[in-house]
Formats: structure tokens, sequence, C-alpha cells
């Protein structure tokens, strides 16, 4: 146990390096997103809309883009997982055939 505690630290710290590059880079386009439309709502805003109003669309729009995302992080992980277990019984089929001779 002691000599694989290394690697999967080494492991663990990658992978949630890259999740914060990815987490930067969508907080990223969605700002970036939000000065494209500045302009539009500046005219809603003159037309009455409250602070609010426009707050609660911005708000909609993103929770349907993290509905959607999450839905396809999800089937990608579900794939990925039985994808490996196909991969696994696939190694661990050759590793007992060795074993025998």
């Amino acid at each position: 146990m002691g000599q694989f505690y290394s690697p999967v630290w080494l492991l663990l710290d990658g992978s949630v390096f890259i999740l914060l590059i990815g987490c930067a880079n969508v907080a990223n386009l969605l700002l970036a997103r939000l000065v494209a439309r500045q302009r539009e709502l500046a005219v809603r805003g003159a037309l009455g809309a409250s602070g609010a109003q426009l707050a609660r669309q911005m708000l909609a729009e993103n929770f349907m883009l993290v509905v959607i995302a999450a839905g396809l992080g999800i089937a990608i992980a579900m794939a990925g997982i039985q994808g490996a277990a196909h991969l696994g019984r696939g190694l661990l089929a050759v590793g007992r055939t060795h074993q025998r001779r």
C-alpha cells in the first residue's frame, strides 16, 4: 500500500489542477458572454426591466447551461466507467490465463 501512496496523490493533484483550469475557463467564457450582451441588458433596462428581472434571466439561462453540461458530464462519466470496467475484465482474464500456465 505504501508504494502506491505518492503516485496516487500525484494523480489526484494533477486531476484537481486540470479541474481548476476548466473551471477558470468556464468562468472566463461566461464573463465574456456577459460583456458581449451588455448592450442588450442596457436596452432591456431602459425599456423598464428591473435589475432583479435581468438577474433572474441571467440565472435562468446559466442554470439551463449547467443542467445540460451536468447531464453530458454524467453520461460521459458513465460511459468511461463502463469502458474501464470492460477493459479491466479483459485484463483480468488475460492475467488469469497467464497464472495457470
